[in-house]
Formats: structure tokens, C-alpha cells, sequence
């Protein structure tokens, strides 16, 4: 029996993929699988992997033709996965001895849907609380990391929720982090991160913001889409208006404050209008000007 299936998305990562993928083979969780799925690299990322572990039991290496973004790699990855549990992550970043056999022994101790590190928030191992308001508030406060990493799934909980991640250029393993929580039956907080974040150059959200600044937009009002229509099915959110209007509020609290603040840092209003005005015209029409005064005041506003 596999215990996590470990999903790695790579894309053009050569530099940094052996580390991250040794941190994880050498954690002492028996019986893990380490799925790479290679997002079409072109810097020899997908050769490297195949040459470092191809001749592995304990790894499965799947090669995509065409780019399609991390959140459809580890699609891929959540399908083909074999394990009780899945774990996310990313082929720049280290994972901490014992990250895995802590995550793993708590999430069948407790039998929970998810395990989530939560850095300075508690102390020992604690449930998360069961109402939706609660749930909404924590991930409000930033007191629940969305982010997909630092967690392990229980397999059969995303399969049977039809939980994947959305096809933005952004964002997408937010709304992935929020289904999860808000879905899932039984949610534990363990103490402390061991789950370490290499800042790359070429990271998504690093480099040259401006150039991304479509994109972003563009994932942004999906996003807002999507938790629309995820919320309308859940029927502990139905009649929760303030708790629902939070979780939209923190979508735009963390674009703001990790990339538009950061572009504006380097780029003038000016600019920043120009390149996601045409994004805000063909999504919003005659309600185009007043979001786009709403942002201009969030950037330069702490």
C-alpha cells in the first residue's frame, strides 16, 4: 500500500529540480511514490528526470507535449496518483526531514481529509473548526495557508469532490487551497513549517510583474467566477452572506498585496492601466473604470 504520492510538477526547473527531488526521497515515510509530471521544459528538465530517476520503482515520470500551466500538472498527478494521501510540491523547494511522516501519522490518527502546517498558529496538533464562518474567517485573518503546499489530501476526498485545479495562470492553487478546506470533513493544524520556499528568479510571480499584469487580472476575475459557482454548490455557505464576501475579499487582499503593489513598486499607474485595461473592458464593460480605481487606491494604500 502507498501511503503519499508526492506530485511534482516541473517546468524548465533543471537548476533546482535534483535537490528538491532528493529532500523527498530521502524522507523516511516508507512506501511513498514520487510522481514528476514534466510541463514540456525546454531547458532539459524532463531528461534530467529521467535520467536521475527513470530506473526508480518508487518514481513514475510523465511527460507533457504542450505547456499547460502547474495546476494541469498536478491534475495529471491527482489522477495517476496511487497513494492514500497526496502531497504537493514544487520542484524549487526543500522539503524538511520528517515533513511527510508527521503530515501522513496525523492524517490517520485523525482520520482527516487534510493536514495542513500552520506555522506559529498552534501548538500542538488541532482541529480545524467545523462551521463554514469559522473556516472563512481563518482563511480571512490569513490563519489557514491557501496555498497548496505545506498539506497532505487524502486521495479519495479530492476524487470524490471532483477537486482540481482551475486552468489560471494564476491563483489557481489558491481556489485549490479554499475548496479543499471548505469541503473537506476532517482538517488538522500541526505546528511549525517544514516546508521550505526557494525564491527562483523565474518564478510566476516574480520577474517582470508588468508583463504579467493581464494575466493576472485575467485570473483574478476567474477565480472570483469559479468561487461563485463553487459556493452556490455548498450548502453550508447558502444564507452565510459575510463569510462568502470574505473569502472574495481575500482573493483580491492577496493580489494586491503580491503582485499589483509589487508591480507598482516599479511601474507607474500609467502603465499598470494600459496593460490590463483591455482584461477589464471585455470582463466588466461599463464597470471597467470603477474596479480599476478600486485597485489604483489598493496599491497605494497600505
Amino acid at each position: 500500500m502507498i501511503t503519499v504520492s508526492v506530485i511534482v510538477p516541473v517546468y524548465n526547473k533543471r537548476d533546482y529540480l535534483q535537490q528538491s527531488i532528493d529532500h523527498i526521497l530521502a524522507q523516511d515515510l516508507p512506501d511513498k511514490e514520487v510522481i514528476l509530471v514534466d510541463d514540456a521544459s525546454t531547458d532539459g528538465s524532463g531528461e534530467l528526470c529521467e535520467k536521475l530517476y527513470g530506473g526508480r520503482t518508487d518514481v513514475r515520470i510523465f511527460h507533457q507535449v504542450r505547456n499547460g500551466g502547474a495546476g494541469r500538472a498536478r491534475n495529471i498527478g491527482i489522477h495517476v496518483a496511487r497513494g492514500q494521501y497526496v502531497a504537493f510540491v514544487d520542484a524549487d523547494d526543500i522539503i524538511q526531514p520528517g515533513y511527510l511522516q508527521r503530515l501522513y501519522e496525523t492524517a490517520i490518527q485523525q482520520n482527516a481529509d487534510v493536514v495542513a502546517e500552520s506555522g506559529p498558529f498552534v501548538k500542538e496538533p488541532t482541529p480545524f473548526p467545523e462551521t463554514f464562518a469559522e473556516r472563512c474567517h481563518l482563511i480571512w485573518t490569513f490563519r489557514y495557508y491557501t496555498s497548496a503546499c505545506y498539506k497532505v489530501y487524502r486521495t479519495s476526498f479530492l476524487r470524490e469532490h471532483y477537486i482540481e485545479f482551475h486552468p489560471f495562470t494564476f491563483l489557481e492553487d489558491v481556489m485549490f487551497g479554499i475548496e479543499t478546506f471548505l469541503c473537506a470533513g476532517g482538517v488538522t493544524q500541526l505546528p511549525g513549517v517544514r516546508y521550505a520556499v526557494v525564491k527562483t528568479p523565474e518564478s510566476i510571480t516574480r520577474g517582470n510583474l508588468l508583463a504579467k499584469c493581464a494575466a493576472y487580472m485575467d485570473s483574478i476575475l476567474r477565480a472570483c467566477s469559479e468561487l461563485d459557482a463553487m459556493l452556490a454548490r455548498l450548502p453550508q455557505a447558502q444564507g452565510q452572506t459575510e463569510a462568502r464576501e470574505s473569502l472574495f475579499l481575500c482573493l483580491m487582499r492577496l493580489s494586491v498585496e503580491n503582485h499589483f503593489r509589487e508591480a507598482a513598486k516599479q511601474h507607474s499607474l500609467a502603465e499598470i492601466h494600459t496593460v490590463i485595461a483591455p482584461v477589464l473592458k471585455k470582463e466588466l464593460g461599463p464597470h471597467a473604470l470603477y474596479v480599476q480605481t478600486l485597485l489604483d487606491w489598493c496599491m497605494c494604500v497600505k
